[in-house]
């Protein structure tokens, strides 16, 4: 398998990445501003880590599956390339929490289910682009 597919793979990934981390955060903003304003700094850092792992769960899904889409789109399906989106978020987040917050390992159901639920929407949105090819 070529290099360059599985770098665009990797760099969509990235972006997924970064648009689940947008919308979590600007979930956060509204809530803040909007739904219960006034609070102190400690109430929403509290309300994003509840909110912020079965947001990224629901979110992730149409997310991850589009990214494992466009990574596999006009290609021959392959595994590691309709896998590769999901495996750099898993990736980026394990060396996060490992590096700023381990305690989240304690809830390491969830963490699972986040991790599985991305590989999996991945590997659906790259079967149906390579059905569509």
């Amino acid at each position: 398998m070529e290099l360059r597919p599985i770098a665009r793979a990797a760099a969509l990934g990235l972006a997924a990445t970064a648009l689940l981390t947008a919308v979590i955060f600007a979930w956060v903003l509204v809530h803040a501003y909007v739904v219960a304003p006034g609070h102190a700094p400690a109430h929403y850092q509290a309300y994003a880590a509840r909110v912020a792992p079965l947001a990224g769960i629901a979110v992730g899904l149409p997310v991850f599956a589009l990214a494992g889409h466009f990574a596999v789109r006009h290609r021959a399906y392959a595994l590691p390339l309709a896998l590769t989106p999901a495996a750099t978020f898993i990736l980026i987040d394990l060396v996060l929490l490992a590096a700023f917050q381990r305690e989240a390992f304690t809830a390491w159901p969830l963490l699972l289910l986040s991790w599985l639920s991305k590989l999996v929407a991945a590997l659906l949105g790259g079967r149906i682009a390579s059905r569509a090819a």
